[in-house]
C-alpha cells in the first residue's frame, strides 16, 4: 500500500471507503467526547463509574488507529487506578475536554458533509454518462440486427425470384421487384440511422472515460481536504489529552504515577494518517470502459463480408485515435486533429466533394450529393485530356484514403496522464477487435497487449456486452486537472509565425524542413512552394485561378523532437540567473513517447525545467526530453 493518503482511495470503492473513514473519524471524536463526559460523571460517582469508563475506553481504542489507539489504551489502564480523584478533575473533564471535543467534532461534520456532496455530484454525473453510453450501445446493436434481418429478406426474395422466374406470372415478378425496392429503401434508411447512432456511441464512451477522470481528480482533492481535517482532529486529540494530563498533576500523590504515564503519551498525526490510509486494504485499480462492436461476437447474426468491413472500419478508427494521441508531446503543442503526423495535410478548395463511408455493420455508400457529380464526371471523361484523368484519379485516391479516418472527430488531450489513459482505452479496444479479425481472416494473433489478462466482459439481459479493463493504479505526486476538455486544437489557434518573421508581412511565412532544427508548426507557403508541394499528377489543379489555389499546411516529421536539439557537443544555454542543476537516475525508465528520455540507473542528467505535472525536462547525452521526476534525485 502507498504511504500517500490519497493514493489508497481510488474509484467508486475508494469513495465508499473514504466516506466510511470520514464519518468514522467524526463519530469517533463525538464518541470520545461522550466518553470523557461519562468520565466526568464517573468522577462524581467515584470508583464504580471509573471502572465502567475504563472498559468503554478499551473498546474505543479498538476503533481508533495508531498513536490515538495507544493513548486510549493508556487512558483505560490508568482510569482503573483513579479511585481518589475529586471534583476538580470532574470539572476539568467537563469544561476543558469533553465539551470542546464535541464542538470540534460538530464543526468538522459540516466540512465533511460539504466534501461528500461534491463527490456525490461527480459520481452521479459519471453514472449518468454510463447510462447514456449503455443507451447508444444498445441502439447500435439493435439497429445492426435490424439491418441484418432486412438484408436476409432481400437475399431470400432474390433466391425465390430466380427459382420461380420461369413459372410465375408477370404480376408476381412486379410484386417481388416492388417488395425488394421497399426493402432496399429500408436498409438505406436503417444504415443512415446507424451512422448517427455509432457516432453518438463513439462520443458517449469517450465521455464516460472523461467523467471517470473527473471523479478521480475530485477524489484526489477530497482526500487532500480530509487529510487536513483528520490531521487537525488527531492533533486536537493530543491537545485534549495533554490538558487531561496537566490536570492530573494536582491530584494526590497516589495519582502522580498516573500523571507521568499520561504525559508519556505521544501523538503522531503523520504516522496515524498513514495507518488510517493503509487500513483500506483494497487494491487500487483504474477501471476503463472499452468499445464493444456488434461484429466482434461471432454468435451475432451478420454476413461474413459485412463483419469484415465493420471490424476493419473500427480498427481504422481506433488506430487513428491512437496516432492522434501519440502526437501530443508537450503542453504547448497542438496540431490539426485530423492530420497524420507522417505527411502534409492538404485543405482542398470548397468545390472538392468529400464522401463519407459507413462503419459498424454498414457498407460504404456515396452520399446523394456525390452521385450526380460522379455521373457528370463520367459522362465528360471522354473530352478530358490525360491531365484531367490523372487529376480525378488522384482526387479519388485522396478521398478514399481520408474519408474513413475523418469520420469521427477525435480530440487530442494535453494532460500526459489523461493521454496515457485514453491510449489504454484505444489500444485495448484495438487489441480485442484485431484478435477477432485475425481469427476471422485466419491470420496470426496480434502481439499480446500488456494488460490483456485484465480485460473482462459482461452481458446484460439483451445480450449487449460491456467490456472493462482494470489496470494498476499509478500514484501521482500532483493533483490532476478535473478532466480534459473535449476541444480540438486547430492550426488557426496556434501562432502562424515567430516574432522575428512578423516584419516580413509582404510574403507568406513558410517552414523549411531542410536546414533548420526548429520545433514544429504549420505554415502558409508561398504560391511557388505550394505548387512544389502538389504531386505532378495534379497539374490541372495548379492551373486553377489564384482564388482557387489550395492552402497547404506542411507539418514536420514526427521523428523530429518538439524542442530544439543541438548537434554540437555543447550543453544547452541556461539562463544566467538560474544555477545549473543535475539529477541522478534512481531507476531505469523506458521512453513511451518520442519526447521522452531513456534512463538507466545512475545516469546524470542536466536539469532544464521542473514542470507542475511532476515531469522534468533535461539534457542527457546531448538529447533533450522529458522524464518522470520521481525517478531521479538531486545531486550537488
Amino acid at each position: 500500500m502507498s504511504d500517500k493518503f490519497r493514493d489508497n482511495f481510488v474509484g467508486e470503492k475508494g469513495y465508499e471507503a473514504l466516506k466510511t473513514l470520514m464519518r468514522g473519524g467524526n463519530e469517533l471524536s463525538k464518541d470520545i467526547a461522550k466518553c470523557l463526559q461519562e468520565r466526568n460523571e464517573a468522577e462524581i460517582a467515584y470508583v464504580r463509574a471509573l471502572r465502567k469508563n475504563s472498559d468503554l475506553l478499551q473498546k474505543l481504542a479498538g476503533r481508533a488507529k495508531g498513536s490515538i489507539s495507544l493513548a486510549l489504551r493508556t487512558l483505560s489502564s490508568q482510569t482503573s487506578k483513579q479511585s481518589d480523584a475529586h471534583s476538580m478533575i470532574a470539572d476539568v473533564l467537563l469544561q476543558d475536554i469533553s465539551m470542546p471535543i464535541r464542538n470540534f467534532a460538530e464543526a468538522q461534520s459540516k466540512e465533511i458533509k460539504s466534501i461528500e456532496e461534491t463527490l456525490n455530484s461527480k459520481f452521479k454525473e459519471l453514472n449518468a454518462q454510463k447510462d447514456n453510453d449503455n443507451k447508444y450501445r444498445s441502439r447500435q446493436f439493435d439497429k445492426s440486427k435490424e439491418i441484418e434481418a432486412l438484408n436476409n429478406k432481400i437475399s431470400e426474395i432474390s433466391k425465390q425470384g430466380r427459382v420461380s422466374s420461369k413459372d410465375t406470372s408477370k404480376a408476381n415478378t412486379t410484386s417481388d421487384i416492388k417488395q425488394q425496392a421497399y426493402l432496399d429503401s429500408s436498409v438505406r434508411k436503417a444504415e443512415e440511422d446507424l451512422k448517427s447512432i455509432e457516432k453518438k456511441y463513439h462520443i458517449s464512451t469517450r465521455d464516460v472515460e472523461i467523467a471517470r477522470q473527473a471523479c478521480d481528480a475530485e477524489m484526489c482533492r477530497s482526500c487532500d481536504q480530509f487529510e487536513k481535517i483528520e490531521l487537525n482532529r488527531i492533533g486536537e486529540m493530543g491537545n485534549f489529552i495533554g490538558k487531561f494530563a496537566d490536570t492530573m498533576k494536582v491530584v494526590s500523590e497516589t495519582m502522580q504515577q498516573v500523571s507521568q504515564d499520561l504525559r508519556a503519551i505521544h501523538i503522531e498525526p503523520e504516522n496515524d494518517i498513514v495507518t488510517e490510509g493503509r487500513a483500506n486494504d483494497q487494491q487500487p485499480e483504474t477501471e476503463i470502459l472499452l468499445y464493444d462492436v456488434y461484429a466482434e461476437n461471432m454468435d451475432n447474426t451478420m454476413s461474413e463480408q459485412r463483419r469484415k468491413l465493420s471490424l476493419l472500419n473500427w480498427i481504422e478508427i481506433l488506430k487513428r485515435d491512437i496516432d492522434i494521441q501519440k502526437q501530443t508531446s508537450a503542453p504547448s503543442f497542438s496540431s490539426l486533429a485530423s492530420a497524420p503526423a507522417s505527411r502534409a495535410l492538404k485543405v482542398e478548395s470548397p468545390d472538392d466533394d468529400l464522401g463519407m463511408t459507413g462503419d459498424g455493420a454498414m457498407c460504404s455508400m456515396r452520399s446523394k450529393k456525390s452521385a450526380p457529380e460522379d455521373a457528370k464526371n463520367d459522362s465528360s471523361s471522354s473530352n478530358d485530356d490525360d491531365g484531367g484523368m490523372g487529376h480525378r484519379k488522384c482526387k479519388k485516391q485522396e478521398k478514399n484514403g481520408t474519408e474513413v479516418t475523418q469520420k469521427f472527430s477525435s480530440e487530442k488531450f494535453i494532460d500526459r496522464r489523461s493521454v496515457e489513459l485514453l491510449l489504454c482505452l484505444y489500444e485495448a479496444s484495438l487489441y480485442k477487435i484485431e484478435c477477432v479479425y485475425n481469427r476471422l481472416m485466419k491470420l496470426p494473433e496480434p502481439p499480446r497487449y500488456e494488460y490483456s489478462s485484465r480485460i473482462t466482459r459482461t452481458f446484460n439481459e439483451k445480450g449487449t456486452p460491456t467490456t472493462l479493463i482494470r489496470i494498476p493504479f499509478q500514484p501521482t505526486a500532483h493533483t490532476p486537472p478535473s478532466a480534459p476538455t473535449a476541444m480540438l486544437y486547430f492550426a488557426r489557434a496556434m501562432p502562424m509565425q515567430p516574432e522575428s518573421m512578423v516584419q516580413s508581412a509582404s510574403h507568406p511565412m513558410t517552414r523549411s524542413v531542410q536546414g533548420q532544427s526548429s520545433n514544429f508548426g504549420w505554415a502558409l507557403p508561398s504560391p511557388a512552394q505550394a505548387e512544389q508541394a502538389v504531386p505532378a499528377t495534379d497539374h490541372v489543379r495548379r492551373n486553377r485561378p489564384p482564388r482557387e489555389r489550395p492552402i497547404v499546411y506542411t507539418q514536420l516529421l514526427t521523428s523530429q523532437p518538439p524542442y530544439s536539439v543541438s548537434t554540437a557537443p555543447t550543453a544547452p544555454v541556461m539562463p544566467r540567473s538560474n544555477p545549473v542543476a543535475h539529477v541522478r537516475a534512481l531507476y531505469s525508465y523506458k521512453a513511451k513517447r518520442k519526447d521522452e528520455l531513456d534512463l538507466k540507473k545512475g545516469d546524470v542528467i542536466l536539469l532544464l525545467e521542473t514542470r507542475n505535472d511532476g515531469w522534468c525536462k533535461g539534457n542527457l547525452h546531448n538529447a533533450v526530453g522529458l522524464f518522470p521526476g520521481n525517478y531521479v534525485e538531486h545531486i550537488s
